[in-house]
Order: C-alpha cells, then sequence, then structure tokens
C-alpha cells in the first residue's frame, strides 16, 4: 500500500499529470452527443469537424488591439484580470482572510479564469501581503502557468510573503521587484508603478506600502491603490501635485472603500470619472463607507460596486472609447447606499462600557 501511495504521488508531480479544461457548457454536451451519434452513423468526416470546432471554441479569440478588464468578484477583496493581444496580467487575486475559511483560490478564482479560457498568465501584480489581496494566488500558481510576478520589497517578511516566494521558485515563476519610476512597456500597454519608494511609511506598514500602480492604453488610464491609506497618500499627492502624472479614466478605490483611503486631496489629484470597489456582500468591515460614496458621488465619479454588480466588465480602444457592463443590474440609489464603520462602533462600545466609571466606582452603561 505504502509503493502504491509512492508511485501515485511521484506520477503526480510530473508534467503534464493534470490538465486543466474549461468547464463544459450546454453547446459543448450537445457536441458531444453529435459526435457520438456521427461516430455510430459511420459519418467519420462529420464527427471530426464537430470536434475540430469543440477544440477550437476551447480558446479565447478576442479581438486584437483592444483592451479587456474585468474587475472580477472575489468577494471581500480586490481581483482584476486584463487581458490585451493575447496577453494575460492578474493584479491580486482576493482570498480569505484566513486559511481555514473558504479556499478562493480554488473554488472561485480558478473556475473563474478556466471559464474565460486563460491557462496561462503573463504578469501577475501582488499589491501587498495582506490575505484579501493574495491567499488566493498561493493555490493559482500551482495549476496555471505563471512567467512573471511584480512585487515589492517587504517591511516586514510575512508569512503570506514567505510561502508565495517558495510556491514561485518552486514554479519557476520570474520575480521582479519594483518601485516607484518603474516603467514596463508592452507594445501599446504601460504599466506605470508609483509607489512604493525609498520613503517607508511605517503607519500600517503592509497597506500603506503597497504597490500603486498605473495602466496605460493609448489615451486610457487606470489606476490601481490596493489598500494604500491617508499617511501613503499623503506622500504621493506631495510628491505628484501640481502634475497630472496620476490623471486617470479609472480608479480602483483603495481600501475597499473605507474611510482610511481616499482623501480629497489624493481624489483631486487622480479625477477619474469612473470608481470600482471590491467588497463583499454584507461584510463586517463597513466597506464600503458612506462618506466615501458620498465624496465619489459628489465629484460626479460614476461608481460600480461587485458587492452589488458582481463582475465588473470593462472594454477600451485605441480611441479611449470604454464601455462597461456588469453582472448584475441594480438601481444606482443602492450603489449609493454604503455603510458607517460598524466594526469601530462595536468596539467603541466595548471600551465606553470598561472606562466610564460612576464617582462610586459603579460601572455606568452607556448606550451608543
Amino acid at each position: 500500500l505504502n509503493l502504491f501511495f509512492f508511485l501515485v504521488n511521484f506520477v503526480g508531480k510530473l508534467p503534464f499529470s493534470s490538465v486543466l479544461v474549461c468547464y463544459g457548457s450546454f453547446i459543448f454536451v450537445i457536441a458531444y452527443y453529435l459526435i457520438v451519434y456521427f461516430l455510430i452513423k459511420g459519418k467519420r468526416l462529420l464527427a471530426f469537424i464537430t470536434l475540430l470546432v469543440m477544440i477550437i471554441s476551447n480558446f479565447n479569440f478576442l479581438p486584437r488591439n483592444k483592451l479587456y478588464i474585468n474587475f472580477v468578484d472575489v468577494g471581500q477583496g480586490d481581483c482584476m484580470l486584463i487581458r490585451y493581444n493575447g496577453m494575460s496580467f492578474l493584479i491580486d487575486s482576493g482570498g480569505a482572510i484566513s486559511a481555514d475559511d473558504y479556499d478562493v483560490g480554488k473554488n472561485t478564482l480558478l473556475p473563474y479564469l478556466i471559464d474565460r479560457k486563460v491557462y496561462k498568465i503573463d504578469y501577475i501584480i501582488v499589491s501587498h501581503f495582506d490575505a484579501d489581496h493574495c491567499r488566493a494566488f498561493l493555490y493559482i500558481m500551482k495549476y496555471i502557468k505563471i512567467k512573471k510576478a511584480l512585487i515589492s520589497r517587504q517591511v516586514k517578511n510575512s508569512k503570506m510573503y514567505l510561502e508565495f516566494l517558495k510556491i514561485a521558485r518552486d514554479r519557476n515563476i520570474d520575480i521582479i521587484y519594483v518601485e516607484e519610476n518603474d516603467l514596463i512597456n508592452i507594445g501599446e500597454l504601460k504599466i506605470e508603478i508609483y509607489n512604493p519608494n525609498e520613503d517607508v511609511v511605517l503607519e500600517n506598514f503592509m497597506n500603506n506600502n503597497a504597490i500603486l500602480c498605473r495602466i496605460s492604453f493609448f489615451d486610457f488610464r487606470i489606476l490601481f491603490t490596493g489598500d494604500l491609506e491617508k499617511a501613503a497618500e499623503d506622500k504621493i499627492v506631495f510628491r505628484y501635485k501640481d502634475t497630472d502624472f496620476l490623471n486617470s479614466d479609472i480608479i480602483k478605490v483603495g481600501h475597499h472603500g473605507s474611510n482610511t483611503s481616499t482623501t480629497d486631496d489624493f481624489l483631486e489629484l487622480v479625477n477619474p470619472k469612473i470608481a470600482l470597489i471590491g467588497c463583499g456582500e454584507n461584510n463586517n468591515f463597513g466597506h464600503p463607507n458612506q462618506f466615501v460614496l458620498n465624496k465619489l458621488n459628489d465629484k460626479k465619479v460614476k461608481i460600480y460596486r461587485t458587492d452589488l454588480n458582481g463582475e465588473i466588465i470593462i472594454s477600451v480602444d485605441k480611441v479611449n472609447n470604454i464601455v462597461i457592463d456588469v453582472m448584475i443590474d441594480c438601481d444606482y440609489s443602492m450603489v449609493l447606499e454604503g455603510k458607517f464603520s460598524k466594526s469601530r462602533l462595536k468596539y467603541w462600545k466595548v471600551f465606553s462600557y470598561v472606562i466610564y466609571l460612576g464617582k462610586n466606582g459603579d460601572l455606568i452603561w452607556i448606550r451608543l
């Protein structure tokens, strides 16, 4: 029995021991039975033609010289799939806070990528190593060929970061450390890095030293902010004030729409027309925050949210015609309804019970 398990494990590690295939649609089921029928009837040519059509349709032939952006619904997290001229890019992956929770990589992202016929990824970009931005990568990297990973140098090596490095090295993924002023040119597509730099932000360092990158395609710009908070945004505003370097058509709103991010000055600097917010339905973090939604709405920024709209699909051509579709249509008044910080209110209640004492030392119970 031990020999049997050893052989199974050995064979399972060999190249091509497993093959990823897309999920069969209703059309595929019909085509399969047509092939069986044609073979029974001796019509081999028709069976071959049907099989050939099935194989060809298993590949995704998107028109060239257009940019395709899918803001993936991964629950409480961020994930962006970008495709351009046969190349694929994945910015963040989403992932559960705890490894014991729902496996976003296995149950959501991998099936999603296969369904979109994405069998290889040219670049992944990890904004930072919080679980809700990168844990699903740990699963995806084992099953999909990834060429290069763009990451930043860490202020402190987290467990997630070290595990990511191990898998990347085992899978021969080229790791590229990026910082401010780095630029990657791929035809008409440009990946511009604006954060981090040598001026490390020590306050909440994981979020505030996240990669801030902008993707440019002809005259189109989309900015990815990770979980950058006010401390980092203020420094970025200071560096780029009086310039249009960060001006963008679309912004991926920082920190899932939390009120820790998207300051007035930063929003003024970016000056977006469209905002994307990645957050889970009925999440426990108070995302997106009502103040942030009000701020965006006051500036006439059109808002899309994965908790209400599901997947958000964007296509852009070379003359900057932007087409946006959503998986779920909803009344826009719902999009503008956010939350106040429930979690902070809960902790404030506990705090108030502990510290507010009467003159005789008795607790004063205050309901907020």
